[in-house]
């Protein structure tokens, strides 16, 4: 029968080998006190082989117990002490306990103690002490030596285990666990148990508290892997915002030139003029683009919403991205309903994502391709397509291309440029306005569609005369 304090054997009990998890040093101390102080009180025999530590806090309680000790060495002593971690260098070989070493030094310790046939009670932090190594293999070793020991000479062994030697996730400490358990004929739970509990009930409950503290250690890791994204996540931010107004500030003397080069009438150089202009106007998109990705994941955009007429938006977003849809020579197609609405949103911002969608469609459709800019009423929702023959995209891709720097496998059409931020400030500024867009593609070389679905709730207007405005645009 086992003790009711903590399941620990009794002094009646046979020759055992039993582990006991714990959580603090100090309830192991008074364990082990108890447990092999019972033994010195009988006139038996005692082995402690524990860290410094232990042993110092261990033999003052052994002491109040009125145990008569000897030192190391000595032949027919009550008590041998022995510490773990030189103990553990005699035998362990290349980080692996050697069976044969094993024998001529522990098991000589245990054969001398139970000499006169006095019962041998014996306490092991060896194994614990390779698990703290990271050794938990050779630890697991090491008890199966310990049973093989105990088929040779009688003695009971008490060995202990910190449990959060065993609170990762990992297959490896959750396979040493379960070793560990079933190389002893009783398991303790620690001392956050219930006192009085059987043996099985034991084993059930020192799993269920490895698991919980498993659980627990990979929330905490969770939380601190959380943390440290989030402050490498707001790092990028900062400099993307620094990185924009860095690039921004020398662009501003190179247009300054170009306008003075225009004002005098340099016309010998008109062809260069107009080729650094497309550049600079290129870069400032980028910059202007980089400049809002950053005020938006740090919170720092507001919208301008005001009733606006949807031609107008839809004017200024052709127009913005004509530049690039006639160098490719694309046909531009536009279809929008004869009454066209009035909708609540920044004309500004609006422009720049429907710009942004035609933008992305010319850059990755081969030259002479069609692009659709298409607008409809559906219930309280307004929808806004862009739909190209283009190199299209590939489903897993669908989702993941509003990411950030997102590109996608466009290799053909790779030169034409772009750092990937287009679409994911157009999913940023929809969802702003309170709408969402989607992507629609049949595969790689099938073409594009992209969706966004805006609500809006003013009543539609008679746009006669939209058609014009946008074929003027």
């Amino acid at each position: 029968m086992y003790t009711a304090a903590r399941g620990v054997p009794a002094q009646a009990l046979p020759p055992t080998h039993f582990v006991q998890f714990y959580e603090q040093d100090s309830f192991l101390a008074d364990e082990v006190a108890r447990y092999i102080g019972a033994a010195l009180r009988a006139g038996n025999s005692g082995i402690v082989i524990a860290r410094r530590v232990l042993l110092d806090e261990l033999l003052p309680k052994l002491r109040r117990h009125r145990a008569s000790l000897f030192g190391l060495g000595t032949e027919r002593g009550e008590l041998i002490t022995l510490d773990a971690q030189e103990t553990l260098d005699t035998f362990m070989v290349d980080g692996w306990p050697n069976e044969a070493l094993f024998r001529q030094t522990v098991g000589h310790q245990v054969k001398q103690a139970a000499q006169g046939g006095k019962p041998v009670r014996a306490f092991g932090e060896m194994v614990a002490l390779l698990c703290e190594q990271g050794h938990y293999q050779a630890a697991v070793r090491l008890e199966e030596l310990w049973n093989d020991l105990g088929r040779q000479h009688s003695f009971s062994l008490f060995c202990a285990y910190p449990l959060r030697l065993f609170s990762g996730m990992g297959e490896t400490q959750a396979r040493a666990f379960r070793h560990i358990c079933a190389a002893h004929e009783h398991v303790s739970p620690t001392e956050s148990a219930p006192p009085a509990i059987s043996p099985r009930d034991g084993l059930a409950i020192a799993k269920l508290q490895q698991k919980a503290l498993a659980l627990e250690q990979a929330t905490v890791e969770r939380e601190k892997l959380l943390a440290e994204l989030s402050a490498a996540n707001r790092a990028k931010d900062e400099f993307l915002a620094m990185l924009g107004h860095e690039l921004r500030n020398p662009l501003s003397p190179i247009v300054t030139a170009l306008e003075l080069m225009k004002l005098r009438g340099d016309s010998a150089t008109a062809r260069e003029q107009a080729l650094i202009r497309r550049q600079v106007d290129h870069l400032l998109r980028l910059v202007d683009d980089l400049l809002d990705v950053s005020r938006i994941t740090r919170g720092q955009i507001e919208l301008r919403k005001e009733p606006v007429l949807l031609a107008d938006v839809l004017s200024k977003a052709v127009e913005m991205a004509s530049p690039l849809i006639e160098q490719r020579r694309h046909r531009l197609e536009i279809d929008l309903p004869e009454s066209a609405p009035r909708i609540e949103a920044d004309p500004v911002r609006l422009a720049q994502v429907v710009s942004n969608l035609l933008t992305n469609a010319a850059r990755y459709t081969p030259p002479g391709g069609e692009i659709k800019l298409a607008a409809r009423q559906q219930g309280d929702m307004l929808e806004i397509s862009v739909t190209d023959n283009g190199a299209g995209i590939a489903a897993e891709m669908l989702g993941p291309i509003f990411n950030m720097f997102q590109r996608g496998p466009h290799s053909a059409v790779r030169n034409e440029g772009g750092l990937g931020i287009g679409l994911a400030l157009v999913k940023s500024l929809v969802q702003l306005h309170g709408g969402a867009v989607a992507a629609e593609s049949e595969g790689a070389g099938c073409g594009s569609r992209f969706t966004l679905r805006l609500p809006m709730p003013v009543k539609p207007v008679d746009a006669a005369g939209i058609g014009q405005a946008l074929k003027r645009s």
